[in-house]
């Protein structure tokens, strides 16, 4: 790659999304493809949370689950209305029955320059009674580092709450939001409401499918990236979805 577009997209990924954060909606389009491409794929990994949650159902202590996932919301990137198809690679582990840790590799940001991972844990306070449902707090936060350039780092922590809900079909049905902060140059917050579901296909095997209300208190236009589906012109609804293998066997 051309150094001169490698520095544009590096530029572009540790600082020009980063500002468009904190600014909130933009005032004005970006007039390149590979400036515009560079910040919807950094306001995928910012902005909103990557991958699906990681506070649904608890796993139990000694299981882990290895996924691969991909998903965001849905914009018009060149002419062309797609979730943003943003990879992330995730391991989970149940340290007890109610505690679980978590870490993911964000696949695609390498190929701009930089290294993007996310790391928490999840709570499960209250197991699920009929109607009730089993509820989660996960913490966490996402750390980016420029390794192709001027080192530049970003921090950012996220919160979720999860209500789920064990099905005797073997699947498994969640609702929550999720909130991820900017801390400096000024704090800046993102507020996305969702639900999914999980199915077992198998004793270790299992997929899922989220859909998610990314940023809903912000106004969809105008900014630099335009939410194809926003409601009433607030924020933009996306789909995630991912491939899960459980060792130790499937929820329960």
């Amino acid at each position: 790659m051309d150094m001169g577009v490698r520095r544009a997209l590096t530029h572009a990924v540790t600082y020009q999304a980063m500002a468009a954060l904190s600014a909130g909606p933009a005032r004005r389009r970006l007039n390149s493809p590979v400036w515009f491409l560079a910040v919807v794929v950094m306001l995928a990994s910012c902005l909103c949370r990557c991958g699906t949650a990681v506070s649904m159902w608890p796993l139990r202590r000694g299981q882990s689950v290895v996924a691969l996932e991909a998903g965001g919301p849905v914009v018009n990137v060149f002419g062309i209305q797609s979730p943003i198809p943003y990879p992330v690679a995730r391991f989970r582990y149940g340290v007890t029955d109610r505690l679980n840790v978590y870490a993911g590799g964000h696949l695609l940001m390498p190929a701009f320059g930089d290294a993007a991972m996310d790391a928490g844990a999840s709570y499960h306070f209250l197991d699920q009674a009929g109607w009730r449902p089993c509820l989660g707090v996960g913490a966490g936060a996402i750390g980016l580092v420029e390794f192709d350039g001027g080192g530049g780092t970003v921090f950012l922590p996220q919160l979720e709450l999860t209500a789920s809900y064990l099905r005797p079909n073997h699947s498994l049905s969640y609702f929550g939001v999720h909130t991820l902060y900017q801390l400096r140059p000024r704090f800046y917050m993102t507020y996305s409401p969702y639900v999914g579901h999980n199915f077992s296909v198998g004793r270790k095997l299992s997929v899922d499918f989220e859909m998610k209300w990314y940023a809903a208190y912000e106004r969809a236009r105008p900014r630099a990236v335009i939410y194809s589906l926003p409601i009433a012109n607030h924020g933009g609804l996306g789909i995630a979805a991912g491939v899960n293998y459980h060792f130790g066997g499937w929820y329960r």
